[in-house]
This record gives C-alpha cells, structure tokens and sequence, in this order.
C-alpha cells in the first residue's frame, strides 16, 4: 500500500510540475532590484587603475507588461587617490524583451552600432532574473542577478 501511494504521490507532483503555463510577460511584469554581481553582494569593483576605482553599487531591471524593459546599474568612479573627484556614474539599456521558457531575449537600440542583444534567465521558484554577460565597459562583461 505504501509503495502505491509513494507512485501517485511523485505522479501528482509531476504532473503539477508540468501543468504550469510557461512564464509570460505579465507575469514577470515588475521591478527587479539588483542584488549581485559575478555571483557576489553589492557593492563590486568593476575597474581599478592606479588613480581610480570604479564601482557597481545599485540598480534595477523593469520588465514592463509591454514587453519594453528599462535595465539601469549606477555606481560611483572615485578618482580620490589620484588627487581627483568622486563622481556617479551609470548604465542604462532600455527596450524590448520577450519569454521563450524561462530564458527572456532582451534587445536594447544602440546608437549607432545599432541593436545590442544579451539573455537572462528566469529562476520563478526565487523570483531571480539573472542577466549573464552584460557588458558594462568596453572587455568587461559581467552578470547581474536580480530579485524581487
């Protein structure tokens, strides 16, 4: 009788599991706020030279019902050792995205290179988008996670 149970147990697990529509734009419709870098905590170096640190600090992924996304990542550039200022500093791609399973397509204009593409996935069960490489500076590709 136990082992009966145990199969329509992991059958009625399995058949939940695979009953849930896949994920769309509604539902991920929301802000983000970013919580990581490189699979590290807030705040992170991104670029260090003799005079200056540059450093990620905040930011936010919304992902919109549209389907237009606004990903912003603010940090400061503190040239303070090299006799200089501290100044903000940021990035913003704004655009469209789209669902295909758990991976989203984000597609962000450029000018005048034209349309930039990167990827993230979406982690439902932890509500966590992570974005993998994003570039930020020119050879310096990161990946940011985001948590609602």
């Amino acid at each position: 009788m136990n082992t009966r149970i145990g199969v329509l147990g992991i059958a009625g697990i399995s058949l939940l599991l695979g009953c849930h529509d896949p994920l769309s734009v509604e539902e991920l419709a929301g802000t983000y706020p970013l919580t990581g870098m490189d699979a590290r905590s807030l705040p992170q170096l991104l670029t260090a030279t003799l005079e200056c640190d540059e450093w990620v600090q905040e930011g936010a992924l919304t992902l919109q019902p549209s389907g237009e996304f606004m990903l912003a990542v603010r940090g400061e550039l503190d040239c303070s050792r090299g006799g200089g200022q501290v100044q903000v500093v940021g990035w913003e791609y704004p655009g469209t995205y789209s669902v295909s399973g758990t991976t989203l397509q984000f597609v962000s204009p450029l000018y005048p290179s034209g349309a930039h593409h990167f990827t993230g996935t979406v982690d439902p069960w932890r509500m966590r988008i992570r974005v993998s490489d994003l570039e930020l500076r020119l050879s310096n590709d990161v990946d940011l996670e985001f948590r609602r």
